[in-house]
């Protein structure tokens, strides 16, 4: 046979379970909504804040398609390498033509003075 005072205390009576009740009711769910609130609130915080991130992040992949767009089309019409080996050669020789077509011309000119010299003496 269980002493008598063990059993009683391992019962629990109404009056315990509506004071555990009160307890939870008064304690324990506030608690547990303020919690709630607080991660919700955050949530909400979180999802404005990454809608913000996410438009800026937008307008700048915009604006960098656009800068490598017109870059793209720039470098289209750019001259190669071979092009630009090409353009010095012909600018060479270019030059070249204008110094042998500058000394033709001093030559004209120094016979014309020659021509000239001749006549005012006459």
């Amino acid at each position: 046979m269980e002493p008598k005072g063990q059993k009683d205390d391992m019962n629990i009576d109404s009056q315990t379970i509506g004071l555990w009740l009160q307890i939870i009711a008064v304690v324990v769910l506030p608690i547990a909504s303020a919690i709630y609130t607080w991660i919700a609130t955050r949530d909400k915080d979180n999802t404005v804040h990454i809608k913000a991130v996410e438009e800026g992040m937008s307008k700048q992949m915009a604006l960098l398609h656009s800068r490598t767009d017109r870059l793209e089309t720039k470098i289209q019409y750019m001259p190669t390498p071979q092009q630009m080996s090409e353009l010095q050669g012909d600018m060479q020789a270019m030059q070249a033509t204008q110094e042998a077509i500058q000394r033709d011309i001093t030559t004209v000119r120094i016979s014309q003075n020659r021509i000239e010299d001749f006549l005012l003496k006459k």
